[in-house]
């Protein structure tokens, strides 16, 4: 299995240690997040599992995303499956403030659908935002996913509840270049 994906300006890659990966989410939990909220701490869970293999699980993994030019480590790509990489996988991206709407975001979404459709014997993958959340549901869209549909009143945030909004891209769509 490839664990190293360059892009054009960016590569997704094993984060090289657990410090490396802690220190990520430590940043993560001080910035918190202006849609999703706090960023919840690692824990000894996270560390046991990392050490097994570097990915945290055999289903949940977080690849650190680093940019060409300068190999800076500028956010983080994970993906997730809940039934054991049978069918479907879910991705989520994280990119550094200071760097977001740059298009790293959707380089890194578009990285993460291929290493997982090259990798897994998957149908589709999955992904969610919050339905006020425009910049992440455009980079959604550039990556090829479609809106497979809301759910109101999903998630709290910012003293308020929210939609929940889902986009998905299947194996055949993504052969056929609607992500690129």
């Amino acid at each position: 299995m490839q664990l190293i994906v360059n892009g054009a300006r960016i590569r997704l890659r094993p984060y090289r240690d657990y410090a490396e990966y802690e220190a990520w989410r430590q940043l993560e939990a001080r910035e918190g997040n202006p849609f999703w909220g706090p960023v919840p701490q690692p824990g000894i869970r996270d560390r046991r599992e990392f050490s097994r293999s570097g990915l945290l699980s055999a289903e949940y993994g977080c690849f650190a995303v680093e940019q060409l030019a300068t190999g800076r480590h500028i956010g983080n790509e994970y993906y997730s499956s809940h039934d054991g990489f049978m069918w479907s996988a879910v991705i989520g991206t994280r990119i550094h403030p200071e760097l977001r709407g740059r298009g790293y975001g959707v380089e890194a979404k578009r990285l993460m659908i291929s290493w997982l459709f090259g990798n897994y014997a998957i149908r589709h993958v999955c992904a969610e935002t919050m339905d006020d959340h425009h910049a992440a549901r455009r980079g959604l869209e550039l990556c090829g996913m479609q809106l497979y549909g809301i759910r109101p009143c999903e998630e709290f945030s910012r003293g308020e509840w929210h939609g929940a909004v889902y986009y998905g891209i299947s194996r055949e769509q993504w052969q056929r270049g609607a992500g690129i």
